[in-house]
C-alpha cells in the first residue's frame, strides 16, 4: 500500500539534492533522476516528503501561484490559461495531460460557474489545488497510525476529527504567498498564520466596537481619516468639544488632543508619558515597533530561502 509523504500533488524537489522546500524532510522516488526523454535528456526529479500535509499543500499552491507570472505562459493580454498551467504541471511525457485537464476544468466549473479557463487568477488557486489533488490521488489509500485505511484525497481535502482542515488550508494558502527559509517547519508556518488571524480578528472587533460596522476594511479607512483629521485639528490648536470627543484611543489621536490643548504638553499613552512635540523634537513610539516584533516566527535563521523557481518548474509526475 502507498506510503504517506504529505505530498498531495507529487511536487518535485526544486533542484539538485537534499531538501529545497520549506517543510521538506526528505525525498521519494529517487529513481526519477535516471528518467530520460527520447533525446536522452533528464526531465524529472524526485518528489518531496513534507513534515505535514500543510507544507505539501503550501508547496503545491506556491507552484501554481508562480505559474501566473511565467512570461511564456501568458497570452497577448497577459492572462494564463488553465490548459497552459496543466501542461506545465503535468507534462505529457509522463501524464495523461488531456484527461487531467478535462477533470480539472470540470471541477473548476462545478465550484465556480463563472470560472474563466482562459484567464486563471489568484482567487482560483485553492480550487485549482483541490482539483489537482482529486486527479493526482484518485482512489488510492494508505494506512494511518491507527491502522485505518484512508483515501489520500480524503486525508487532504476532508481531514479527520482531530484537526481543523479548514485552518490547515487557510494557513497553507497564506504561507504560499511567502518565500520562506528552507528550514521553516509547518509548526512555524501555522503559528505565523494563527498570529495573523488573531490580530485580524482583534482589529475587526475593535473597529466594530468603535464604528458599529462589520466591515473592517471600511472601518479601517475611517480610522485613518479620523486620525489625519485629528492631527490636522491639533496642528490648528482646535480645542472644540467635537474635536476632543472624537478620540478612539490611538497614539496619534492622544498626541493630537494633547497638542491641541498645548503644544509641548505632557500626555500619557498606555502607561507611558510623552511630550506633544513634533517628531524631530521629541521621541514618539515607532509605528513599526509592533510589526517588527511580530515580523517573523522564524527567528535567527541564516539558511537560504527557497529559490523562486516555481515559475519554471513542473510539478507532478
Amino acid at each position: 500500500m502507498p506510503k504517506l509523504y504529505n505530498n498531495a500533488g507529487n511536487v518535485e524537489i526544486i533542484k539538485g539534492e537534499g531538501n529545497s522546500w520549506a517543510g521538506q524532510i526528505g525525498t521519494y522516488a529517487d529513481h526519477r533522476y535516471d528518467l530520460r526523454d527520447k533525446d536522452g535528456k533528464a526531465y524529472a526529479k524526485p518528489f518531496a516528503v513534507f513534515d505535514h500535509k500543510g507544507s505539501g499543500l503550501r508547496a503545491m499552491m506556491r507552484i501554481l501561484r508562480g505559474y501566473l507570472n511565467v512570461k511564456d505562459l501568458k497570452d497577448t493580454n497577459g492572462n494564463v490559461s488553465l490548459l497552459g498551467m496543466v501542461n506545465r504541471y503535468a507534462p505529457k511525457i509522463e501524464n495523461p495531460t488531456q484527461d487531467y485537464y478535462k477533470n480539472v476544468l470540470a471541477y473548476m466549473k462545478e465550484k465556480n460557474p463563472n470560472f474563466k479557463e482562459s484567464a486563471v487568477t489568484q482567487d482560483d488557486i485553492i480550487n485549482l489545488t483541490k482539483a489537482k489533488i482529486l486527479f493526482e490521488n484518485g482512489d488510492t489509500s494508505f494506512t494511518n497510525d491507527q491502522g485505518k485505511t484512508v483515501k489520500f484525497k480524503d486525508y487532504y481535502l476532508v481531514g479527520d476529527s482531530q484537526e481543523d482542515n479548514d485552518f490547515i488550508w487557510q494557513a497553507a494558502e497564506y504561507a504560499s504567498r511567502k518565500n520562506l527559509p528552507q528550514s521553516t517547519t509547518w509548526k512555524e508556518m501555522s503559528a505565523a498564520y494563527r498570529i495573523k488571524k488573531a490580530t485580524d480578528q482583534f482589529e475587526a472587533n475593535e473597529y466594530k466596537k468603535l464604528y458599529s460596522t462589520d466591515n473592517a476594511a471600511t472601518a479601517k479607512d475611517k480610522v485613518k481619516l479620523k486620525e489625519e483629521a485629528l492631527v490636522e485639528a491639533g496642528a490648528k490648536n482646535d480645542t472644540s468639544e467635537s474635536f476632543k470627543n472624537n478620540v478612539s484611543g490611538s497614539f496619534n489621536e492622544a498626541f493630537a488632543v494633547a497638542f491641541a490643548k498645548k503644544p509641548g504638553s505632557t500626555f500619557t499613552y498606555k502607561g507611558k508619558k510623552y511630550l506633544a512635540v513634533k517628531k524631530e523634537q521629541g521621541k514618539v513610539p515607532s509605528a513599526n515597533k509592533d510589526k517588527a516584533s511580530k515580523a517573523s516566527i522564524v527567528k535567527d535563521k541564516r539558511n537560504a530561502t527557497e529559490m523562486d523557481l516555481s515559475q519554471t518548474m513542473g510539478g507532478a509526475g
